[in-house]
């Protein structure tokens, strides 16, 4: 049977959205990427950091909704669970912001 956890035993694949398409990142802080994933049960989520779009090089780089990074970078989610369904979030753009402060 399906565990009770499941709410009304519906499976339903994952989906993966991400809530900012362009995050700053604040040096010596990093950057926090955060996603909203849907799916029972609930999906693990994978994230990769695209090294060559070109060459489709990829690396992984965490797990879970939330991913802190500390480097620049183009960086996608992907989530999957029992539907055997990948699926990717959009991308996010991370780039470190100006310090304002005058020297």
């Amino acid at each position: 049977g399906i565990n009770a956890e499941y709410g009304n035993g519906r499976i339903s694949s994952p989906s993966i959205t991400v809530r900012s398409k362009q995050v700053d990142l604040v040096p010596g802080e990093g950057a926090v990427i955060s996603a909203v994933v849907k799916g029972n049960p609930p999906p693990s989520v994978t994230w990769y950091k695209i090294l060559d779009k070109f060459l489709h090089s990829l690396t992984k780089v965490g797990e879970g909704v939330n991913l802190r990074v500390y480097d620049e970078g183009v960086y996608f989610g992907e989530a999957v669970n029992c539907m055997t369904r990948r699926v990717k979030s959009p991308k996010v753009a991370v780039s470190e912001i100006e310090d304002t402060e005058a020297v």
